[in-house]
């Protein structure tokens, strides 16, 4: 690694021990103006989704996120990330690497490039990893250049430092996915890094600054059901924004099975992520489990509403991946 991200984690790291104030901001290098490149309120859809969960017995629910992998909110307005892997195709211009391509140097997300100063193609990321990904799209090369350590089973990359918020989204939404921060108020805008994930928001930005709409909100309510022999909950989810973008095709040569090209989309399609962590209330002892589902929701530019039903519905079968 170099010096400059040694420092870094060094910086951070003291930082969140401390909880000192500070506040991180996005160095537009190239004084593009990102401002002009956001979407129209014409091109955006926002939805509402639910969701009915019936979860296998002696398990709780954890965690529950909604994302939309092709938008990215910000203080400025709503962009389009196209591959989304996290950059939005504004700063993939700024940065230089390619808005359609996910691992631009090959073996690392692009976002991770950017977070962790590789630069856009990751030229001074020479480990040998594995390009494999999990479920969510991380493999063990991100793994490296993000220092977590590959645990010897099953759920690498998933939730590394078992923070409740899977590495994807902490690399999404500009947290750290090797240091527990879900209580964080890295931005001190009285958001906490988990609520952050759940609302699209970047734990590097003041939400006070973002259009009020183009934020997230969601419900989740344990309810009583004769259907189900464990915990059933309902979870409602509003706000959550879709947005015109490019066609992209991804079929990435390593991937695991049943996942094929998850990332891929029409112009008039967004993929939306759904992740569920749930954890044993009977043995505290026992992994986690995390599941992850990619739903493509369809966005009618014609709809003057911009209110269309999303339904998530989630059964009770299940095969998720194991955190240990």
């Amino acid at each position: 690694m170099n010096n400059k991200n040694q420092s870094r984690q060094k910086i951070i790291y003291t930082l969140i021990a401390l909880s000192l104030p500070v506040l991180f901001l996005f160095q537009n290098c190239n004084k593009v103006n990102l401002q002009s490149l956001t979407a129209p309120d014409s091109l955006v859809n926002l939805k509402t989704g639910t969701a009915e969960i019936c979860l296998p017995a002696d398990y709780t629910l954890d965690t529950f996120f909604v994302t939309n992998l092709n938008a990215k909110t910000t203080r400025y307005g709503l962009y389009t990330d196209t591959d989304g892997d996290g950059l939005s195709d504004a700063e993939e211009a700024v940065l230089g690497s390619n808005p359609y391509s996910r691992r631009s140097g090959g073996f690392v997300l692009d976002s991770i490039c950017k977070n962790v100063d590789y630069g856009p193609l990751c030229a001074n990321f020479n480990l040998q990893c594995d390009q494999t990904e999990n479920a969510m799209g991380i493999n063990e090369c991100d793994m490296f250049a993000l220092q977590i350590t590959k645990p010897k089973s099953l759920g690498g990359g998933i939730d590394s430092d078992k923070d409740a918020i899977p590495d994807f989204l902490e690399v999404k939404y500009n947290s750290f996915a090797n240091i527990d921060d879900s209580l964080s108020d890295l931005d001190l805008d009285q958001v906490n890094t988990i609520s952050e994930a759940e609302q699209g928001t970047s734990a590097e930005e003041d939400n006070a600054a973002i259009q009020t709409n183009y934020i997230t909100s969601m419900t989740k309510t344990r309810l009583t059901s004769d259907r189900c022999t464990g915990e059933f909950w309902s979870v409602e989810v509003k706000n959550l924004p879709t947005i015109v973008s490019d066609d992209f095709t991804d079929i990435p040569d390593n991937v695991v099975a049943g996942y094929s090209d998850r990332f891929s989309h029409s112009r008039n399609e967004n993929i939306i992520q759904v992740t569920m962590k749930i954890k044993n209330i009977v043995d505290p002892s026992a992994p986690s489990k995390t599941y992850t589902s990619y739903k493509k929701a369809q966005i009618d530019i014609a709809n003057t509403v911009k209110q269309i039903n999303l339904n998530f519905i989630q059964n009770d079968t299940f095969s998720g991946d194991v955190e240990r």
